[in-house]
């Protein structure tokens, strides 16, 4: 998906929103503006806790991992001598 698809998709979950906020308030004249400015930071705050939940914190090697960076060789011990 390219840049200018996910700028339409946005633009649209804003308009979505804000019509929302808009029915939600009764219908108001005249306050077009915030409810635009105020779908764009509810989407913006959710969105980038998406991102946050969604990137994993790396994970440490365990006591039975067998991965190239948790192996220490049998003769460690005998090397600080």
């Amino acid at each position: 998906m390219s840049n200018s698809d996910n700028g339409i998709d946005f633009e649209q979950r804003v308009k979505n929103r804000a019509y929302a906020i808009w029915e939600s308030e009764g219908q108001p004249d005249g306050e077009h503006l915030e409810h635009w400015q105020r779908a764009q930071l509810e989407l913006v705050k959710s969105e980038e806790a998406q991102v946050v939940c969604a990137d994993p914190a790396p994970s440490l090697p365990t006591a039975g991992d067998n991965s190239e960076s948790s192996k220490i060789p049998k003769n460690a011990s005998s090397l600080r001598k």
